[in-house]
């Protein structure tokens, strides 16, 4: 019985040599200092705070809607990433920082980033663990009861982020209605109309990730994000040699042995 397929030995080559180039990419974007472009969001949230600090109004952030506990994890670590420069920010600036949120899994997580944000700011007295509020796990519920917040507590800017779904249309359009100041995405391009024209700043699909490795600063996580943008500049390469291929009569499925 023959186990290696010699009409495949080109593809098999060229997925090898992509996953030994993501690894060393990622491995060297750890221990070299790779620049990341700044993000529009990342000046506005900065200008959302500063603007808080004028009005003498609070903040208000939420990490979306996907637990530590589920498999979409990634874009709520990126989430609690932006919490803790958020956090920091706001102690710095004696701005007072509201953390609403459904997630009974990360909760105890955004109590402890806000701590140590405050702790960080060298103002740890002024960390109010109350206005970490998890307020219910049910959609429906959460968002009303986020947008009776921005009325009664005169909330002077809203920063969304994190994996959303349908309620986050009800969350932006009422921040957006009140004139809050505000700051928000998604990384699920279903919901990305939601946030675009309520926004001041909207955060746009791998954006998410990207901001969260860009203020969290951890090499493990810009790795990826170098690794991954050099990886599609490959595959958008690897595509437009099947179209030349294609147009002077070879096809890509002969050249692989598929």
């Amino acid at each position: 019985m023959q186990i290696f397929n010699e009409g495949r030995a080109l593809a098999f080559i060229f997925v090898t040599t992509l996953t030994v180039l993501l690894y060393y990419l990622t491995e060297y974007a750890k221990k070299n200092d790779v620049p990341l472009r700044q993000l529009a969001a990342f000046e506005a949230i900065s200008e959302g705070v500063g603007r808080c600090a004028e009005l003498g109004r609070p903040l208000v952030i939420h990490c979306g809607q996907r637990n530590l506990d589920h498999p979409e994890v990634a874009v709520t670590l990126s989430a609690l990433e932006i919490l803790s420069y958020v956090a920091k920010l706001c102690a710095e600036t004696g701005v007072r920082i509201i953390v609403p949120t459904m997630l009974h899994t990360a909760y105890p997580v955004q109590v402890e980033r806000v701590r140590e944000a405050y702790m960080e700011a060298g103002v740890p007295d002024a960390f109010n663990e109350n206005d970490v509020r998890f307020l219910s796990p049910h959609h429906q519920v959460y968002a009303t009861a986020v947008m009776s917040l921005f009325e009664r507590e005169n909330v002077g800017a809203n920063i969304m982020v994190g994996r959303w779904s349908g309620i986050s249309m009800a969350v932006a359009e009422t921040s957006a209605r009140l004139g809050i100041f505000g700051v928000g995405g998604t990384d699920q391009p279903d919901n990305m109309p939601f946030f675009i024209p309520t926004m001041d700043y909207a955060i746009i699909g791998e954006e998410m990730y990207a901001l969260g490795a860009y203020v969290g600063k951890e090499p493990r996580d810009i790795g990826n994000i170098f690794a991954k943008d050099v990886m599609k500049l490959v595959v958008i390469g690897g595509i437009l040699l099947g179209v030349v291929l294609a147009l002077v009569g070879i096809p890509l499925s002969n050249v692989m042995g598929i």
